[in-house]
């Protein structure tokens, strides 16, 4: 187990790695699968794997801010987080831990 905890994620496959061993393998199976022939969770993987970032070296990043405003809002970061019904399933209290961890990031946590 504290392996795990020192374990990086540099992936998304890292993360579900990790995952198809610390959760119960019917919650595994039921957030990592899709409706009936799986067609669109495989064509949404397969997009995803298109995208690539382009390492940039050397470049002053000291001035840079990751800070937005969204809905009239600032913000850390243009991204938002929402309860979907899965956090309490993967951890207990997901839901609780991922709006406190929100609040304390400055990122915007939605109903």
């Amino acid at each position: 187990l504290a392996a795990m905890r020192r374990a990086a994620i540099l992936c998304v496959e890292d993360a579900k790695q990790m995952a198809r061993r610390r959760v119960p393998k019917a919650f595994y199976d039921y957030v990592d699968t899709g409706s009936w022939t799986e067609s669109t969770y495989r064509s949404n993987e397969e997009e995803f794997n298109k995208i690539k970032f382009r390492q940039r070296v050397l470049i002053d990043v000291s001035t840079r801010s990751t800070k937005a405003r969204v809905l009239g809002e600032e913000c850390a970061m243009p991204v938002a987080l929402s309860p979907c019904g899965f956090g309490g399933m993967m951890w207990p209290n997901g839901e609780t831990h991922a709006a406190r961890a929100c609040e304390k990031f400055g990122i915007p946590f939605a109903l």
